[in-house]
């Protein structure tokens, strides 16, 4: 089937996931996690490998410092968490993610989704290409004091444009 001029093939997404607190158990402090057993999240190889089967790139982002590589590695292996690339030492404040929306208009080109911690993916449907996250009425029964999951493209007005909350 030939596809119109203006329709493009879904390109895979990229997806970008913090290691603890989102896929293993958050532990502390550096001292703490290098002599923790490492405790995979609910959910969290079952997304991977949804993911992975979609095409994705799975990059893992983490505030442990450089030289915490090797135990990083290590732990991922131990869990069975497979992965494109792994970024180090990203700090442990807010991340910020900045990207150009395409011209087309086929929405936002970056999302973010805040999870509460140690829950992991459970319940969970983030798909590619879609901007929304899906909270099963088994994961809130499961997880009733979870807190807010937290998702959205951030627009950012610039001059000429209508005030938040006017257009």
């Amino acid at each position: 089937m030939a596809m119109e001029r203006n329709e493009r093939p879904e390109v895979p997404a990229c997806m970008l996931l913090d290691i603890d607190g989102t896929l293993l158990h958050h532990h502390g402090s550096p001292d703490v996690v290098i002599k923790a057993v490492p405790r995979l999240l609910p959910g969290v190889l079952i997304k991977m490998a949804e993911w992975a089967r979609a095409g994705c790139r799975i990059i893992l982002v983490t505030g442990r410092r450089e030289c915490m590589r090797a135990v990083t590695e290590r732990h991922l292996e131990q869990c069975g968490i497979v992965y494109d690339q792994l970024v180090m030492d990203a700090g442990t404040g807010t991340r910020i993610l900045v990207n150009d929306m395409k011209p087309n208009g086929d929405g936002p080109t970056a999302v973010a989704v805040n999870l509460p911690r140690n829950r992991g993916l459970y319940g969970i449907s983030v798909r590619p290409g879609e901007v929304r996250v899906e909270v099963s009425e088994e994961y809130e029964r499961e997880y009733p004091d979870a807190g807010e999951v937290i998702v959205g493209p951030c627009v950012i007005r610039g001059p000429g444009s209508p005030p938040a909350g006017t257009h």
